[in-house]
């Protein structure tokens, strides 16, 4: 499949996408993921008055990415729905296909990346959870991700769990109530903690400087909103 014939299909040009056989559709996903850091890339740069759009051009590319972003999380959901399960790779029976040299999951999917059929087959136990996700996003005019949605099952796993610890006197009552809008921030901050050397680099060109005062300046006036907000919150208590 070409790249451009996967595109169509991933803004919804091809109706009857979703039942194609699982080796093509990781083939989408791989195109995909491509697009949809590219698409991302373009919004983030639109947003921080980089690049410069009339507004139909703005919600026409912002449309795309989401169309894209909601087309991955399907794909995931179906790919998950039509991989065995962990336990049926654990038979007598999967084993010996196994050393025989036959693959029970689609390349990506085996042995050398559990973690991705594991996630998959999440998203597909969980389709309130991706379309919660959706939903969000288009409302924030945002592209909804995999990340988004598995932080969403375990913030909800984790919330049955202490749900069921209260009622059961194994712990007490907390206000662990979070909006999908919290839960984005609070995971978008922890990927700035991970990813953010401590130190900057000691030799810079001044293009590389340039560049990325300009992120470090978006960076502070966003959490100069967040302080504003903490310090709307502490005069309210």
């Amino acid at each position: 499949m070409k790249n451009e014939e996967a595109y169509a299909a991933l803004i919804k040009k091809d109706p009857q996408w979703l039942s194609r056989p699982i080796e093509e559709l990781v083939t989408l996903q791989a195109v995909g993921v491509v697009y949809l850091a590219t698409h991302q890339k373009l919004l983030k740069q639109i947003k921080t008055g980089q690049i410069h759009l009339a507004e139909e051009d703005r919600k026409s590319k912002l449309a795309d990415g989401q169309a894209i972003g909601e087309a991955l999380l399907d794909i995931e959901v179906k790919i998950g729905q039509m991989l065995p399960s962990a336990a049926e790779t654990k038979t007598r029976e999967a084993k010996s296909r196994v050393s025989q040299g036959i693959n029970l999951l689609p390349e990506g999917y085996q042995q050398n990346n559990r973690k991705k059929a594991q996630y998959a087959r999440a998203l597909a136990a969980n389709p309130a959870a991706v379309a919660a996700i959706k939903a969000e996003a288009r409302e924030n005019e945002d592209i909804p991700t995999k990340t988004a949605a598995l932080n969403r099952i375990k913030y909800e796993k984790e919330k049955e769990r202490h749900e069921k610890a209260v009622k059961e006197g194994r712990a007490t009552k907390t206000n662990i109530e979070m909006t999908l809008e919290q839960q984005s921030y609070l995971a978008a901050l922890q990927q700035i903690v991970i990813l953010l050397p401590k130190q900057p680099p000691k030799n810079w060109t001044q293009h590389a400087f340039n560049t990325a005062r300009g992120y470090v300046d978006v960076i502070i006036a966003r959490l100069e909103k967040f302080n504003e907000t903490n310090k709307a919150l502490l005069k309210e208590k």
